[in-house]
Parts: C-alpha cells; structure tokens; sequence
C-alpha cells in the first residue's frame, strides 16, 4: 500500500533576504495538475512555484527552494511533480548544459540523489536526468537520463521517480516516468536503473526548485513547479 507522505503546496520560500540572481515565486500562471493553494491570494485559483534564473546577472548565484522534511529514514520512495520548462515566458539554457532542480538528502549524511533540468545539444528539447550516490564510496553515479519535453512546446509534464534501496551493494532501483498534463495521458518510462550502489542509504528531506548555485553563463528565464507528492513504495 502506498502511503502518502506530504504534499508540498509551495508556501514556505527559501529565499535570502537580500534578492540577487536567482528567485522563486507562487504565482497562478504556474499551477499545473490539480493544484488547488490559495497561497496566491487570487480566490478560487490554484498556483505553483515559478523559477527564476539569472546567471547573466552581475550578483552571485543564489539557492532558492522550498524544502520539505517529512521523509523519515525512507528506502523505498515515490517522488511526483508537474514541471513546465518552457514557460509562457521562456527559459533559456544553451545547448548540452543543466541545472539542478532537486536535492534528496539525509542531515548530517549528506546528498543522496540529484535531480537535473538539461537542454539538449542541439537546443530542441528538454531532458531529466538523475545522479545518485554511491554509498561507501562517495562519489555520485549517473542513475539515467531521458526525453522530458520538445521545446517549442508550452507543455506541462508530470514526472514520476520511484527509488528503491539496494539489499546488496548494487541492486538498488531508480524509475523515472512521464506523462502529459492532459486527459487520458498513459505514463512513459523515461529511464531505467536496476544496478544503483545505494545499499544503506535512507531518505530524510527534499530540496525543490534551485537547490544548487552550481549554473552555467547563459541560462535565465523562468520554469515551472508544481504539485509534489512524495509517497512510500
């Protein structure tokens, strides 16, 4: 049976004080799925989180996220969210670079999984990829990477990540899906990987939205985040 664990509604915003290149927002334009927070303001609408990325800016990277600890020593999780990278108002990263758009951590032991927005080389679409750690090791192995969205396209996405623990040093799982925001969309795997060396490893917290300063000159504009769900396997 599937447990739901929390349902992240993008009210709590880690932001510094002191705006600089990057920011996130709740705003209508970036509610996808069946968002349904009021924390907006506008009644009777939904919102989510916009993101906004300026690494031409002349001020230093920022981290902005909001941040979910509900977790509690998880080996077997399901991560859900809508993301739009080709907003209304348009985001732009040079071809083959990426950025990181969530964090899944332990306090005090570390990263464990990161999650990436990437453009493809020849600027025509969005990728998803994910780096999981090696425990005992402690460098990161690439879990998979997978086909998100064209990029003409204004078009939400609903990705699903289900991540299981290894029993022995390199069974661990990763699968990641995804599904058009539309009536009648079927998910489609995106990426498979049944030899993870995460034997040990336990998931406590989420970082979402730009957890990472870690960007490439040229990429700004906005993207959009909605509707986390995390729910244990």
């Amino acid at each position: 049976m599937v447990r739901k664990l929390m349902i992240l509604l993008a009210i709590a915003l880690a932001v510094p004080a002191l705006a600089a290149a990057n920011s996130i927002d709740v705003t209508v334009d970036a509610a996808m799925g069946n968002s349904s927070s009021s924390a907006c303001g506008v009644a009777g609408a939904g919102c989510g989180l916009s993101v906004f990325v300026d690494d031409t800016a002349t001020t230093p990277a920022t981290l902005a996220y909001v941040q979910s600890d509900h977790m509690t020593n998880e080996t077997a999780v399901r991560f859900s969210f809508y993301i739009n990278a080709e907003s209304a108002s348009g985001f732009t990263m040079p071809g083959g670079l990426n950025i990181r758009v969530g964090r899944v951590f332990d306090p005090g032991n570390g990263t464990k999984m990161v999650w990436f927005l990437k453009r493809n080389f020849n600027e025509t679409s969005w990728r998803f990829a994910i780096y999981s750690l090696r425990e005992g090791v402690g460098n990161f192995q690439f879990a998979g990477e997978g086909f998100l969205s064209n990029s003409a396209n204004d078009t939400p996405i609903r990705v699903d990540i289900e991540w299981t623990a290894a029993t022995t040093p390199n069974n661990g799982i990763i699968r990641a899906f995804r599904t058009l925001d539309q009536p009648g969309a079927t998910p489609t795997l995106m990426f498979e990987n049944l030899a993870l060396e995460n034997q040990g490893a336990v998931l406590n917290s989420l970082q979402f939205g730009l957890p990472s300063t870690a960007q490439f000159n040229g990429t700004f504009g906005e993207f959009y985040l909605d509707e986390v769900v995390i729910s244990r396997l």
